[in-house]
């Protein structure tokens, strides 16, 4: 609600209730109409080149908003070519050449996302249960809650690889998502590093690196 400025038009996506409700209050004070998701705006069929249903509700909104400013002159063409041609490193990315597949067993499968907190993790759920369970290699800064980011994730993980994030003064230890792990019940494996973690994995494994931003930036610089 911060963000409403006085007479702006301005574009709200989910929100839950009580949240809205002060969104509501602040732009009725400021006098900013409100195009709110689910009465102004819908998802619909759009099919946006980036994984995961949450990619859709981001480029609905994102749509929604460029119908608020027609003075950009932005054509259905261009926003449907834009949706396809969309590349955000480390967002559900698919890992599909260098030097890092050269590492997988055969039809092993990889993806990375830098996704860090018990939100991510929900999204990176619901993304897994579409498909086998994952072979996770994970690490995690010690300022994130490592236990809420593995929790929605844990009834999708057949097994989890705990890495360092090597040269992080602020990287948590390996033991530290290996315990984290453990507690939730989730089959675990001290991996060290990620290229160790890497040469593990076995035959048609669906692996996913994930837990920190630091790490994924590791991942695309080594491969």
């Amino acid at each position: 609600a911060g963000i409403i400025k006085n007479g702006v038009p301005c574009v709200v996506g989910k929100q839950a209730a009580e949240a809205l409700v002060e969104i509501q209050r602040v732009a009725k004070e400021k006098n900013a109409p409100l195009f709110v998701y689910g009465k102004d705006w819908h998802i619909g069929e759009i099919q946006p080149a980036l994984m995961g249903e949450h990619q859709k509700h981001n480029a609905a909104m994102a749509i929604a908003c460029i119908k608020q400013l027609p003075q950009l002159n932005i054509t259905d063409a261009q926003i449907a070519e834009g949706l396809q041609k969309t590349v955000w490193p480390a967002r559900l990315q698919k890992i599909t050449e260098g030097k890092l597949c050269d590492l997988l067993p055969q039809d092993a499968e990889l993806w990375l996302d830098g996704g860090h907190n018990a939100d991510a993790g929900k999204v990176l759920a619901e993304w897994s249960a579409t498909g086998k369970k994952l072979h996770v290699i994970c690490g995690m800064m010690h300022t994130k809650d490592i236990a809420g980011f593995l929790k929605p994730l844990a009834p999708h993980i057949a097994q989890l690889y705990a890495v360092n994030i090597e040269n992080e003064k602020n990287a948590a230890p390996a033991s530290a998502v290996f315990n984290a792990a453990k507690e939730l019940n989730i089959e675990a494996v001290d991996a060290s590093d990620f290229k160790t973690a890497l040469k593990q994995m076995p035959a048609g494994a669906r692996i996913l690196i994930c837990g920190s931003l630091y790490l994924a930036g590791k991942i695309l610089s080594e491969n």
